[in-house]
């Protein structure tokens, strides 16, 4: 699809990622509403004669359409310093903050660098969106094994799950390939976590104004085991990847930071 005549396309992109991932990681939101909600939010800002949309307009609608699926009132909202000085489209090396307003304590996340998606969280119709999804898994599984689900599936009924026994329709591959995947990731989530346990400490704004550490490393771990199909699975896995790219960019700023004082160091 062609989105050049869309102003600011990336910029809207980023901000729904952004946000949708902070709903994520600190509230009571699963993959399958963040797919859903990202395709919704998507299909508005590439509606046409909605190409003027703008950002602060974006935020808005994002955080409604989380209100009505998480228990959450108030903004989850991207600094607007970060808004406003965003790069041109394709380009992107911007920090951006996500916190909520006025929300209940935990419901904020820390500053994070966010890049573009690999995964657009499209909803999964049809058998070819499958069978590309299906090129997505390796190295969860091996190549020789997605080429031979990519065949069942081309020979699989169109269709949701079927009663227990070997799988018949597309949704039962699909199930049985996200459970397959989620097993061989897990543990390598796990082994990010034990490397770096500080990357998942993310600080939190309470409604007092305070500032705290949380762990989400557990929500994180829990929204893997709630993972249901591929598409939940690729758009857990590229949040987590995000969430740790950006833990170590931030750190990088912080020691390039830290390094222009050194002077100070005791």
């Amino acid at each position: 699809m062609d989105t050049s005549h869309i102003k600011f396309y990336k910029d809207k992109k980023y901000v729904v990622t952004n946000i949708l991932d902070a709903a994520v990681k600190t509230l009571e939101f699963d993959q399958k509403s963040y797919l859903r909600l990202k395709e919704q939010l998507m299909r508005i800002v590439e509606k046409p004669g909605y190409e003027g949309l703008g950002l602060a307009e974006v935020v808005t609608i994002t955080n409604k359409m989380i209100e009505k699926v998480a228990n959450h009132k108030g903004f989850i909202i991207v600094d607007p310093v970060a808004a406003e000085e965003s790069p041109a489209e394709g380009e992107r090396d911007g920090d951006a903050v996500s916190r909520p307003s006025g929300a209940p304590a935990g419901s904020a996340v820390s500053r994070r660098t966010v890049e573009e998606p690999a995964f657009d969280g499209q909803n999964i119709k049809g058998k070819e969106k499958l069978l590309r999804l299906v090129l997505l898994l390796p190295p969860y599984i091996s190549s020789e094994d997605a080429s031979y689900y990519s065949a069942q599936i081309r020979e699989a009924r169109l269709g949701g799950l079927s009663s227990s026994g070997p799988a018949r329709t597309t949704a039962d591959f699909d199930k049985l390939l996200a459970k397959q995947v989620v097993d061989m990731y897990a543990s390598e989530f796990d082994a990010l976590v034990k490397a770096d346990p500080e990357a998942f400490m993310t600080s939190v704004e309470t409604v007092m104004g305070e500032d705290k550490k949380v762990d989400i490393s557990n929500k994180l771990r829990t929204q893997l085991t709630k993972v249901e199909c591929i598409a939940e699975f690729l758009s857990i896995k590229d949040l987590i990847d995000r969430h740790v790219k950006g833990d170590k960019e931030q750190d990088k700023v912080e020691k390039k930071k830290s390094s222009l004082f050194f002077w100070r160091k005791s």
